[in-house]
């Protein structure tokens, strides 16, 4: 499965890929942006907020994402209030 799919699936945005963003909801254009940071699955991560918005199911996805990714060797820079 290619890498945006793979994260579209995750972030359970696979079924409404084919819908135009702007009629998404916040958490759902969230998760997007999310997806698209990650997507080329760069060394460093700089996130400023980035669990505003998501659901509980989101956000477990991305806390598990995220250690996967510090696994592997990326920095991850984590900003949040």
């Amino acid at each position: 499965m290619p890498a945006v799919a793979a994260l579209l699936h995750r972030f359970c945005l696979d079924v409404e890929a084919k819908a135009a963003a702007g009629s998404w909801s916040f958490g759902m254009r969230r998760k997007l942006t999310i997806v698209a940071a990650l997507a080329h699955s760069p060394a460093l991560l700089l996130l400023d907020e980035p669990t505003t918005g998501l659901d509980p199911d989101a956000l477990d996805a991305l806390r598990l994402l995220l250690g996967e990714r510090a696994a592997a060797g990326a920095g991850i820079v984590f900003s949040s209030h």
